[in-house]
């Protein structure tokens, strides 16, 4: 299937059959057609038109839950520019609408989320890459339109090294990384040959 700008998150499979990714702030409903083997894609909406403000480059896997509301990470857009966390979903007339979770802000804290995040019990994670580079916890807030964003662990360093994979988890909400540097100096051009770290509620 073509795309009219070319999709940079991975699809996100629901069902067999069913997948949905997102290009841009623009999520997108693949079917498999059974009778040809192909997909029909159908485009849920360019869900964001405002001005300034809007999500800009989506990265990573939606996460879809079953009420039907899409969550997403981007590189760059929201407020300050420095990347958003944000959500699709669909109002009673059937009009799909995006709502900016937080907007990182790069004069005041670290910014940048890339890849895919995780749902723990409510809560949300990932890995921002600019500065230091930080996995971090987000869930709302009560009160603020902002959601919280806790910074677990600074990574960007000799020993986490840089150009992080996306995290996992296992069953006791444990979270792991991977690098491509960092570990013993001493190999790989003194850059090191990367690391698996693991992060322990």
């Amino acid at each position: 299937q073509s795309f009219g700008v070319p999709p940079n998150t991975l699809p996100l499979f629901t069902a067999p059959g069913n997948a949905y990714l997102a290009s841009g702030t623009t999520v997108y409903q693949l079917t498999l057609d059974t009778q040809t083997g192909g997909w029909n894609v159908t485009n849920l909406g360019a869900v964001c038109s405002a001005v300034t403000g809007c999500p800009q480059n989506a990265t990573g896997t939606i996460l879809h839950n079953p009420g039907g509301i899409f969550y997403e990470p981007s590189t760059a857009g929201g407020t300050y520019g420095g990347g958003t966390i944000f959500k699709i979903s669909q109002d009673s007339s059937g009009a799909w609408n995006t709502t900016v979770l937080r907007s990182f802000n790069p004069a005041t804290e670290t910014y940048k989320p890339e890849y895919s995040m995780l749902q723990i019990k409510g809560k949300y994670y990932g890995i921002l890459y600019s500065n230091l580079g930080e996995v971090f916890q987000a869930y709302p807030s009560g009160t603020s339109k902002q959601w919280t964003v806790n910074d677990l662990l600074d990574v960007n360093s000799v020993s986490f090294g840089q150009f992080y994979t996306a995290l996992t988890s296992d069953n006791a909400g444990n979270l792991y990384g991977a690098s491509g540097t960092g570990g013993d100096t001493t190999q790989c051009g003194g850059n090191g040959c990367g690391v698996i770290w693991k992060i322990t509620p």
